[in-house]
């Protein structure tokens, strides 16, 4: 076997050892050459040689592969794990899998797999280490971002792909909607679409921002996507406005979001023609706590095609729950229900699309 430098060589001998539930030491190692043998035995027979005639390609020239030492007892105390030995047998896993664990996951699957215990710090940089190894730093990922976003134009003619940086030249905000996207929703789609933002876990943090509809499988239709720094009205304007560069022509046209004030500014500053509806998964869930009761007479709003059905249910609320009615007519009714059958992508039937 064949090993791209002297540390590859030695973890990939720690991992097997660690498989195998033994131990070795190193008996001589210089800038050609390495020598392993047992860990608890001299008289042991397991031995592995090891050169390399350039300082470069390390190569096995020399393996024994046998134990006549005690080599399982007490190795669950016995064995050590180095985090670069551990990040080794992640970044296999996350090739394989696709799934990067937490490290009290990393320490009970080494537990069970190998009878090996590792602290949690152990475990945390030897998945950091592995995340690097497979997927590469943060800052270079950054670094390759504007080659990427070429490509990107480049495989998809017609695609809207920006992205900024600050006053100090830092990555700032990005947006992509790709032409594949666009096309089908500007002809055959229902003129709905429904944006929202969640935190990004990775080092650098940041918001990212999607903006979605349903095909006629009622299935997600992916319509946009960004990144900004944070979720305000900077970056929600910033995403807005490429929302209305793109899909603004489609008329009549629902925006859908949930409360945040960040978006319904962005809406009413770069959209200010297209209806902004309240995702009633979200409103539904604001009642909860007003009791079962409550949200059922709520939902018979919502879903209320004609104006007497609304205003029917909205009564029954206001005599069950005044305090949850005075908090949905403070919304106002336009986005807690639907006056108009003719406007049917207005109704709240069609405001729950990014939560079902």
């Amino acid at each position: 076997m064949y090993f791209n430098s002297k540390d590859d060589l030695i973890v990939a001998i720690d991992l097997w050892n660690m498989k195998q539930g033994k131990e070795f030491s190193v008996s001589k190692s210089d800038s050609r050459r390495i020598y392993f043998k047992c860990k608890h035995s001299d008289t042991c027979p397991f031995k592995l040689h090891a050169s390399s005639q350039d300082g470069a390609i390390w190569g096995v020239y020399k393996f024994t592969n046998e134990h006549s030492c005690d080599g399982e007892l007490g190795r669950i105390a016995r064995i050590k794990a180095p985090a670069k030995v551990v990040a080794a047998y992640l970044a296999q896993k996350i090739h394989d899998d696709c799934e990067i664990l937490k490290p009290k996951a990393i320490q009970l699957e080494l537990r069970r797999e190998f009878g090996v215990q590792i602290k949690y710090d152990v475990a945390l940089r030897a998945r950091n280490r592995a995340t690097e190894m497979v997927y590469g730093r943060y800052d270079q990922s950054f670094e390759m971002l504007p080659k990427y976003l070429y490509m990107l134009r480049q495989s998809n003619p017609g695609s809207m792909v920006e992205w900024e940086v600050g006053d100090d030249g830092r990555f700032k905000h990005l947006f992509v909607a790709l032409a594949a996207s666009a096309t089908p929703f500007m002809f055959s789609l229902r003129p709905v679409i429904v944006v929202d933002g969640t935190h990004l876990k990775g080092k650098n943090r940041g918001i990212l921002f999607v903006a979605v509809t349903k095909d006629g499988n009622e299935s997600l239709f992916p319509l946009a996507y960004g990144v900004g720094p944070k979720e305000n009205d900077e970056s929600w304007t910033y995403f807005m406005s490429r929302i209305q560069r793109v899909y603004g022509q489609a008329n009549p046209l629902l925006i859908v979001s949930d409360q945040h004030i960040s978006i319904a500014n962005a809406i009413r500053n770069e959209l200010p023609n297209a209806p902004h509806g309240l995702c009633y998964y979200h409103l539904q869930n604001n009642l909860k706590h007003y009791g079962k009761a409550a949200v059922e007479v709520y939902r018979q709003a919502a879903f209320a095609y004609e104006k007497s059905d609304f205003n029917r249910a909205m009564n029954a609320l206001k005599a069950m729950k005044r305090v949850a009615y005075d908090k949905l007519m403070g919304i106002g009714p336009e986005k807690v229900g639907s006056f108009d059958v003719s406007f049917a992508c207005a109704t709240l039937q069609f405001y729950d699309i990014k939560c079902r």
